[in-house]
């Protein structure tokens, strides 16, 4: 973008300042849940490479539980206003 009365210079545009103490908005519940069913995973994961089987299965079977209340959740944040 040029300034017809600045002989032609390019500006970048406006400024943007942000607070260095600024923080990032909270993780959803629905961003919660789901982590914890990444977890469910790796702990299957690496109960099924340590020999413990059984319970590998039955951690696994935690994660599309887990997936799916996240999806409910989510589409029940959505949906509220």
């Amino acid at each position: 973008m040029t300034d017809a009365g600045s002989g032609g210079r390019i500006f970048p545009g406006p400024i943007v300042r942000r607070s260095i103490t600024s923080t990032p908005p909270p993780m959803s519940s629905k961003g919660w849940i789901f982590v914890a069913g990444v977890l469910a995973l790796a702990l299957s994961l690496y109960l099924w490479f340590s020999g413990s089987r059984q319970a590998a299965i039955f951690v696994g079977l935690w994660v599309p539980s887990l997936w799916i209340l996240a999806d409910l959740v989510g589409k029940t944040e959505a949906a509220t206003p």
